[in-house]
């Protein structure tokens, strides 16, 4: 792809796209293994969507602000967006999406997008810059959804692998459909640890809330190949789609999709805002193991 940009240190070589300022490819050095999923359109298109200006499916797709209505679709329209490349480094990669009469049309906001990926040894720093360059309060959502191989590499299936928590218990937040279901269950765990199975998102995506969850990791049982991700962010998801047993999906988010009701965008929840002139940060990072 002609706007892919590369970095690379001893550990990783990693390829980002201009076209939604998303990953496109990690490739651990060491084992010469891609642990990005690559996309096929069959299954799921994508690889690692930057989700803005929502998380998740709005209710009609529709949302009211100062009593207009407009539609965005599901996770919004960064991830369909040409980004400028701000920046290029041997380890680092900034790029940068600004509005355009195409989003003002569905969202009436003035606003800079900055995304940064930067190596660190086995790590990718993934930082994500909102900054309001409007006259009023802007807001948004915003987060990842990077998809992994599983397997990663030829060997094993994916029910060989399992999910590895920092604590033995969290609720989640079930869907119903694409929406919240207003329902709690809790996660169960064995010694902080999750068997992949299909049967787990037969429901969508597993979801957590109020800043539960802070890491996890996908591994083989045996500890050999995985990926963990550390976040901040206060909602989180876990998903893999019905039709395949390939990859999985480990999205931090700062935002959440609907209940099944419309609402006035300041009223939505996990929704941020932002005054005039000042930046929203928020980071996530993704270790290859």
């Amino acid at each position: 792809m002609s706007d892919c940009h590369i970095i690379e240190n001893d550990f990783l070589k990693v390829v980002v796209s201009e076209s939604g300022a998303e990953l496109q490819s990690i490739i651990n050095k060491k084992n010469k293994i891609e642990y990005l999923w690559q996309g096929h359109k069959e299954v799921w298109g994508r690889r690692a969507p930057v989700l803005f200006p929502i998380v998740g499916r709005l209710y009609n797709d529709t949302y009211l602000h100062e009593g207009k209505s407009y539609k965005l679709s599901q996770h919004g329209f960064a991830r369909d967006c040409q980004f400028d490349l701000l920046m290029s480094g041997e380890t680092q990669l900034t790029f940068l999406l600004t509005e355009s009469p195409e989003t003002l049309d569905k969202y009436p906001f003035l606003f800079n997008l900055y995304i940064n990926y930067k190596l660190e040894g086995p790590r990718i720093h993934v930082v994500y810059e909102v900054q309001n360059t409007g006259e009023e309060d802007m807001l948004f959502s915003i987060g990842g959804h990077p998809g992994f191989n599983c397997p990663l590499g030829e060997s094993g299936k994916y029910e060989d692998y399992i999910l590895e928590f920092d604590e033995n218990r969290f609720d989640t937040f079930p869907l119903k459909g694409n929406f919240q279901s207003g329902n709690q269950e809790p996660l169960k765990l064995e010694n902080r640890t999750l068997r992949l199975d299909k049967s787990l998102f037969k429901n969508d995506a597993i979801i957590f809330k109020n800043n539960d969850l802070k890491k996890v990791t996908l591994r083989d049982q045996a500890g050999m190949r995985g990926v963990v991700m550390k976040t901040s962010m206060p909602y989180f998801g876990i998903w893999s789609p019905k039709n395949t047993d390939s990859f999985l999906c480990l999205e931090p988010w700062c935002g959440i999709a609907d209940n099944e009701r419309s609402t006035e965008l300041k009223d939505k929840e996990g929704i941020n805002v932002l005054s005039k002139g000042d930046i929203f940060r928020s980071n996530y990072e993704i270790e290859v193991l």
